[in-house]
């Protein structure tokens, strides 16, 4: 949460952004729904606090196949068919909000280590990276 709004990841075109959090039951919910697929198939999990620490796949509702992958440190997030050859670029390590708030997540990147999906709110773009 920024000041008194509050925002969530937005599917939009082949990139991933931040947007105001979307009304419940539009087609802009749903461009902000995202499936966790976990790495292991094994792990299970009863609630999202369950999953923190484990390794994840993020896959947009509208988009079944679709994977959110980074592109590098300091580039923009995109969505790519899950058959894309380079499978590490879409495995995230799921640990509590480096914000230090309750209920917060965090995104570490699989293959960048030490490098976290991050918006650019501070600088006023709506664009996901990792950095």
């Amino acid at each position: 949460m920024s000041g008194e709004a509050e925002f969530s990841l937005t599917k939009s075109d082949d990139s991933i952004q931040l947007q105001k959090l979307p009304e419940p039951g539009t087609n802009d919910a749903v461009d902000a729904t995202f499936r966790l697929i976990l790495k292991e198939p094994s792990d299970v999990f009863a609630s999202p606090e369950d999953a923190i620490g484990k390794s994840v796949m993020l896959e947009p509702y509208g988009f079944p196949g679709m994977l959110v992958e980074n592109q590098g440190v300091d580039e923009t997030l995109r969505v790519v068919p899950d058959s894309s050859n380079d499978k590490d670029a879409a495995i995230f390590h799921l640990v509590s909000g480096l914000d230090g708030m309750d209920g917060t997540i965090s995104l570490e990147s699989e293959n960048h280590k030490g490098c976290y999906v991050s918006s650019g709110l501070n600088d006023g773009s709506n664009n996901i990276t990792l950095s």
